[in-house]
């Protein structure tokens, strides 16, 4: 096919014969930048992957903290109440 269109372009001049070697030239190196691109695109999407199952980690993580938290403040509470009911108690009395 290339063949072909050279024949064509060699008829209409040295312009046209530049005009297609450069095409050629720009369609062979946009294959190859293509490939390097494809590569590129699964390497970030394996890291993405990696970065989920981190992300996933740490969600973990504080949830565990915050439940702690949140039942460190129940339990000061519960002794906060515990020690007013035992002062109320007393002064009554």
């Amino acid at each position: 096919m290339w063949e072909e269109i050279l024949k064509v372009a060699l008829g209409n001049g040295l312009w046209a014969v530049l005009f297609c070697v450069l095409l050629m030239y720009q369609l062979r190196d946009g294959r190859s930048r293509e490939s390097k691109y494809r590569d590129m695109i699964s390497a970030l999407v394996d890291r993405l992957g990696v970065l989920d199952e981190v992300r996933e980690t740490v969600n973990e993580t504080l949830d565990a903290v915050r439940r702690k938290e949140r039942k460190k403040e129940r339990a000061e509470e519960n002794a906060r109440r515990a020690c007013v009911l035992s002062e109320g108690g007393r002064g009554g009395v």
